[in-house]
């Protein structure tokens, strides 16, 4: 996710954050974080009420509502576009190795997004072609199928 959508997000959430806690919460250095602010203020992005002299809050326009919404739309589009990418990927190695007579799949993982997607791809290929996989969850089953593998 982008610096600015996430700073955008804290200040949203928590107006009262001292920028040395926004630079820790983004992991970027306190100056950056300043100019950020100092652009954001500059382009009308969200203004900035001084609470005590060392304290300030910040709230966002409605300008700044909108870039944030901007923002979550291109970080959800490239999230997308990279799911697509690493499906098409790994569907198209999937597809060789079964041309290659490769039919049976050990995939090791839990139910994490990348799961989802090589069972996705594991179902699309097997409606043509008789494939099978095996989902390991535990490193156990890893060891315990190599031992069964008979190199004869």
């Amino acid at each position: 996710m982008n610096k600015e959508l996430q700073l955008l997000n804290l200040l949203s959430s928590n107006k009262d954050m001292s920028q040395r806690e926004l630079a820790k919460q983004l992991d970027v250095s306190l100056g950056t974080v300043n100019n950020m602010i100092q652009t954001f203020e500059k382009d009308k992005v969200l203004s900035m009420k001084k609470l005590t002299p060392r304290k300030v809050s910040y709230t966002l326009s409605a300008k700044g509502r909108d870039l944030q919404n901007i923002l979550y739309v291109e970080h959800v589009s490239e999230c997308f576009d990279t799911i697509a990418s690493v499906r098409y990927v790994f569907k198209l190695n999937l597809n060789k190795l079964v041309d290659n007579g490769m039919k049976n799949f050990y995939v090791q993982g839990d139910t994490d997004e990348l799961i989802r997607i090589v069972k996705m791809c594991f179902f699309e290929i097997s409606r043509n072609t008789n494939v099978k996989y095996t989902l390991l969850n535990e490193i156990n089953d890893i060891e315990e199928i190599i031992n069964d593998i008979d190199l004869g």
